[in-house]
């Protein structure tokens, strides 16, 4: 059986991959441990531990190991390991750490891509630095999202498209309304003052 590691570093982080562990979860078929915070801002396990929790399906914890780069001990050494923040710290140290290991990285999209602007094709430049470029897998949110992505330079074979589990379960919690308006954030103050006049 596989072992993962699902990794959070603040609050946002831990409720974007909380769904994906729950179904790995439901699903039993992988030994996971999903180490996180509720932070809201950037923690690392290295030097603040006591901000963590740690949960597994796991019974016990008989043998552990430690990780010097993670700051913390786990109780196996994992196959795969999944996060959601990979141009900060102290995930770039844990995307390292484990790849010196020969560990798979995957790395959670947390926003979709819907146009091709500078500042996509900035932030895909960042993931073509050490060691962000040594992530072994994106999982993106849409065909469209990816499209859009390869325009602006992205190569290709290291994204699956999974959908987006933070909110793939909405549609199940309430009722799909015709009149749904989708809203396009961004730091940028004159887009935002834009989006709200057209509102």
């Amino acid at each position: 059986m596989k072992n993962i590691l699902f990794f959070a570093s603040d609050e946002r982080s831990t409720k974007e991959i909380y769904n994906i562990v729950l179904e790995v979860e439901n699903s039993n078929s992988f030994n996971y441990v999903f180490l996180h915070t509720d932070s809201i801002k950037t923690v690392s396990p290295k030097f603040n531990f006591s901000e963590f929790s740690l949960s597994s399906n796991l019974d016990s914890f008989t043998d552990t190991v430690f990780f010097d780069f993670l700051g913390c001990s786990l109780p196996f050494t994992p196959d795969v390991v999944v996060l959601t923040r990979e141009n900060w710290l102290p995930e770039k140290e844990i995307i390292l750490g484990f790849k010196r290991l020969g560990k798979i990285v995957c790395c959670l999209e947390n926003s979709s891509w819907f146009e091709s602007n500078i500042k996509i094709k900035l932030e895909l430049l960042s993931r073509q630095t050490f060691p962000t470029n040594i992530i072994d897998i994106y999982f993106e949110h849409s065909l469209w999202s990816l499209e859009t992505k390869k325009l602006a330079g992205w190569f290709v074979g290291k994204s699956h498209i999974t959908g987006i589990p933070k909110f793939d379960t909405l549609p199940r919690i309430c009722k799909p309304d015709p009149k749904m308006i989708m809203v396009y954030g961004s730091m940028e103050t004159n887009i935002r003052k834009n989006i709200l006049k057209t509102l």
